[in-house]
């Protein structure tokens, strides 16, 4: 055995402490502290203890130390009385696939890591039958990185999906949006195929697992756990290792680096819950400094495991300079409300058949339908039927209801700002004189300024080019003022 230092021996050989976390950089003595700890508890409980090394060095080392342990006191690796023989050591995948044979004894399955190319063509073209309109489903890597999102964050139906808070996602998909709905589909459909097949990705593996124990399909047997690198597991693996233990007097060890990298895909990230995932560590952090610094080292207790305001602010600054660079289907638009002149730049995503407004809540936002073209020319037919939606900030509009947009062409209302291929927004109601509404004319719809006069109705165009209409005989109805116009920039 390694020899401590007196910080390490400190923590190694501490009364129970229930659970707790010791951060790190490389090489200050976590995985040492880790086997030191597994050795006490042994030594001085006698109870079950698992320990888990995610790394094939810190596995071999510490069945190394174990079995030098076991040897100086001439005990015998099979002695069944041995406080030692207590100790069980497993790299995780080895654990993991043991509970799967443990679990799926009635029908053995094959392990992959990632979804076969084939595959995952067949399913996104029998899924696009139904989705059509999702464009996200032609960007394979993004795909397979969610479903695997999916697993490791425990999703077992739908609607916690459609509920989920995609923390640290490269792209935005709305909540209960038809995006989310598509890839749970094709989820769905690989799980189906991969189970005729009789395999199974080892992220769907651990989840599955994890519903074997909370089922008590499967049944805890360890009093104490210790986890080397434990910021490298996944939610559910963190919440699966917590429910081999059969009860909840032992003790829990993490130990953790300092700084790990930031992943969506690990459990113990930014935001996350403790408690959530069956662990109490508040107010139990040591920190570490590295073994190799000059004068005494020195625990530190009591560090929250939670990001400082700086940091917090520095991720979502990489993150969304990260997003703002993404080259799908990202569009600038400037809405200019005509009546206070204030000009507003928003930016829509709808690289997932839907749209994703920046920096706007979803519930903020404001579906207002389109109704075919409208002429800033010469008038053209109605279209009865929308043509589509437009997603807008509803700050913009006020949230007014019965508001719609209409696509111009032509460029008669130039002098007004409006040009070729803007969209204007209506409102639905009355129409003042001197007001610019969409009007419906002998059985043509057209923008123009309404102008009152005595014996007659002038529809006026922005552009000296264009004659006025004037309005003598025919069916005539107001269709609602222009409020704001959207430029795509």
């Amino acid at each position: 055995m390694q020899k401590l230092t007196y910080s390490q021996k400190k923590i190694a050989h501490h009364p129970i402490t229930g659970q707790s976390i010791i951060k790190g950089e490389e090489q200050a003595g976590k995985t040492t502290i880790g086997i030191a700890r597994m050795l006490y508890l042994l030594e001085n409980t006698g109870k079950k203890l698992l320990f888990v090394a995610i790394k094939s060095e810190a596995y071999e080392v510490a069945k190394q130390q174990l079995a030098t342990v076991k040897s100086i006191e001439n005990m015998s690796l099979f002695e069944s009385d041995s406080h030692l023989n207590q100790g069980i050591i497993y790299r995780l995948e080895d654990l993991l696939v043991q509970l799967a044979q443990e679990c799926f004894k009635e029908k053995p399955y094959i392990y992959i890591e990632e979804i076969p190319e084939m595959l995952l063509e067949e399913a996104i073209h029998q899924v696009k039958k139904e989705y059509p309109r999702v464009k996200c489903l032609k960007e394979k890597r993004l795909l397979k990185e969610e479903m695997k999102w999916m697993d490791v964050k425990g999703y077992t139906s739908l609607e916690g999906y459609l509920d989920a808070d995609r923390v640290g996602c490269e792209m935005k998909w709305p909540k209960k949006g038809k995006t989310r709905q598509a890839l749970w589909a094709l989820k769905t459909y690989i799980e189906v195929e991969l189970e005729e097949q009789g395999k199974m990705t080892t992220s769907q593996r651990d989840l599955r697992l994890l519903i074997a124990l909370k089922e008590g399909r499967l049944k805890g047997q360890y009093v104490h756990l210790i986890v080397d690198d434990a910021h490298l597991l996944t939610e559910v693996q963190l919440e699966l290792l917590g429910l081999l233990r059969k009860e909840q007097k032992g003790e829990v060890l993490f130990l953790v680096a300092i700084k790990p990298e930031f992943s969506r895909m690990l459990g113990l990230t930014r935001g996350t819950s403790y408690k959530k995932l069956g662990y109490d560590m508040t107010g139990r952090v040591r920190r570490l400094k590295g073994m190799r610094q000059k004068g005494k080292v020195k625990a530190k207790k009591q560090i929250s495991l939670e990001p400082t305001p700086l940091e917090i602010f520095m991720t979502n600054q990489l993150n969304n300079h990260q997003a703002s660079h993404l080259p799908w289907y990202v569009e600038t638009y400037k809405y200019i409300n005509k009546l206070t002149g204030l000009e507003t730049i928003f930016k829509q995503d709808t690289s997932a058949g839907e749209t994703y407004i920046d920096e706007v809540k979803q519930e903020d936002v404001q579906s207002l339908p389109i109704y075919s073209d409208i002429a800033a020319g010469m008038p053209i037919e109605v279209v009865d039927d929308t043509c589509g939606s437009f997603e807008i900030p509803g700050e913009l509009t006020g949230h007014k209801k019965n508001t719609y947009m209409l696509h111009v062409q032509g460029d008669s209302m130039i002098g007004a700002g409006i040009d070729d291929g803007d969209y204007v927004v209506i409102q639905a109601g009355s129409v003042s004189d001197h007001e610019i509404a969409a009007i419906y004319y002998n059985g043509a719809i057209t923008l123009k300024r309404i102008v009152q006069e005595e014996e007659h109705i002038l529809l006026v165009s922005e552009n000296p080019k264009y004659r006025p209409i004037v309005i003598e005989d025919g069916e005539f109805r107001a269709m609602g003022k222009l409020i704001g116009v959207i430029k795509n920039l």
